[in-house]
């Protein structure tokens, strides 16, 4: 994508510095330049160049963001759905572990135990992601943190009742 923005930033210059100079004959770049020294006319130009790469590198800024958030919403879904009212995806991954040792501890050939053993995996792939879409996003993930500890010490303190 960055490959793309530079040649797109390439193809804006040309057209900035060219296209005027052929269409109106030159008045526009001379206007900008008039009774100016070559080093003068050189500065300008430059910050004009400048100015112009500081807009695309903003605007590429503001790309990854809304990619990262749009990644962030895509892969909270994903978590949800595997999770429902779980508050985070630690607490979510211990307690599909919980079960997964309860289950295999009372129904050894159980098939849901193979369906929840491949859910605690994509969980764990899904974390590393959800934790860099949520960065990448300016999304906080403390509170959730907080939370997802609360409900795995809930989680411990019942196994042990």
């Amino acid at each position: 994508m960055k490959e793309k923005n530079k040649t797109i930033l390439l193809g804006v210059i040309i057209g900035f510095v060219a296209f005027p100079t052929l269409t109106l004959g030159g008045s526009f770049v001379s206007s900008l330049i008039q009774g100016k020294t070559v080093e003068e006319a050189t500065q300008i130009l430059a910050e004009q160049i400048d100015s112009l790469i500081g807009r695309v590198t903003i605007l590429e800024n503001r790309a990854d963001k809304q990619e990262a958030c749009n990644d962030y919403n895509r892969i909270s879904a994903e978590i949800r759905s595997n999770c429902g009212n779980e508050p985070g995806i630690d607490s979510c991954i211990f307690y599909h572990e919980s079960i997964l040792d309860w289950e295999k501890d009372y129904y050894p050939t159980n098939k849901q135990a193979e369906e929840r053993l491949k859910t605690i995996n994509k969980l764990k792939e899904l974390k590393p992601q959800y934790i860099n879409a949520a960065e990448g996003c300016g999304i906080s993930l403390e509170e959730e943190n907080e939370a997802s500890q609360q409900r795995i010490q809930e989680i411990q303190k019942s196994k042990n009742d």
